[in-house]
C-alpha cells in the first residue's frame, strides 16, 4: 500500500490543532519520508496545541520516540506511549544538554519553537552535536529572521540565517589556504550538507566514517589523460 504523503495526513487529521506553512509538506516528505517506519527518535522544539506531535506520529509511525520541548507547562499533557514532554526554555542550555542526554541522540531535531533569535542560535549550537551521523537538524519559521521584534533584520550578525551562512564557510574550511584564521572546524568535519528553502533550513550529518568525522574531500581521476 502507497504510504500517505505528509499533506494526506494533514488534511485528514482530526485531533489537537496544528498549524503549518503549507509549502512545508512537500519538504517533509523528502527530507523526512527516509525517516518513516524505522525505530527513530525525532525531537521537535516548540509544542503548541500538541497537533503536530500527532501528525509526526501517524507519518513517521509507531516505531518512533517523539521528545517534545516546550516552555508551557499545559504541553505536559501531550505526553503519551512513545511520547515524552519536557517544559523548559529551549534558550538554557544546559536545560536542554539535559534534554538530549536523557533521550538523545536523535535522527531529527526540528526547531519549531519561539523562533527568536537568540534561540535558534543556542539551540543549534547546543543540540547539533546530539544528531546522529545522517541524522538531519531542521529549523523552520526562519523568515523572523528578517523581523525586528524576534531579533532579526536583514545581514544582522545576530540573525540566525546569518549564522547559518558563517557555518556554510565551516563546511569548506577543508580548502582554506589561511588555516591559522580559517582553521577546521567541528562544523567542518560533521556537516555532509545544507540546504535552504522559503523559511527553512536543514543541516545535515555526515554519515560515519572511520574516525566519525568527515574526511578531507579529494579529487579523483577516471580515463586516459593526454600528453602534457
Amino acid at each position: 500500500m502507497t504510504r500517505q504523503t505528509y499533506r494526506e495526513l494533514f488534511e485528514a487529521h482530526a485531533g489537537r490543532d496544528v498549524t503549518k506553512w503549507e509549502h512545508y509538506f512537500e519538504l517533509y516528505d523528502r527530507y523526512l519520508g527516509p525517516f518513516r517506519n524505522r525505530p527513530v527518535t525525532m525531537m521537535e522544539i516548540g509544542v503548541g496545541h500538541g497537533g503536530s506531535l500527532e501528525l509526526w506520529r501517524d507519518f513517521l509511525g509507531p516505531q518512533a520516540k517523539l521528545v517534545g520541548v516546550d516552555i508551557n507547562p499545559a504541553c505536559k499533557a501531550y505526553g503519551g506511549e512513545g511520547t515524552e514532554i519536557f517544559i523548559g526554555d529551549q534558550g538554557d542550555p544546559d536545560f536542554m544538554l539535559d534534554v538530549a542526554e536523557k533521550t538523545g541522540p536523535f535522527d531529527v531535531i526540528l526547531d519549531d519553537g519561539s523562533h527568536r533569535m537568540g534561540d535558534l542560535r543556542s539551540s543549534f549550537l547546543t543540540l547539533f552535536g546530539a544528531v546522529k551521523p545522517g541524522g538531519l537538524y531542521m529549523a523552520e519559521d526562519l523568515h523572523t529572521c528578517y523581523w525586528r521584534k524576534y531579533g532579526g533584520g536583514h545581514r544582522i550578525p545576530e540573525s540566525f540565517l546569518e549564522n547559518l551562512k558563517g557555518v556554510i564557510d565551516h563546511m569548506h574550511a577543508f580548502h582554506s589556504e589561511d588555516p591559522e584564521t580559517f582553521p577546521v572546524s567541528s562544523f567542518t568535519l560533521t556537516v555532509k550538507g545544507m540546504y535552504f528553502h522559503d523559511s527553512v533550513a536543514v543541516i545535515e550529518k555526515t554519515m560515519p566514517w572511520e574516525n566519525g568525522t568527515r574526511p578531507e574531500p579529494r579529487p579523483v581521476f577516471a580515463g586516459q589523460r593526454g600528453s602534457e
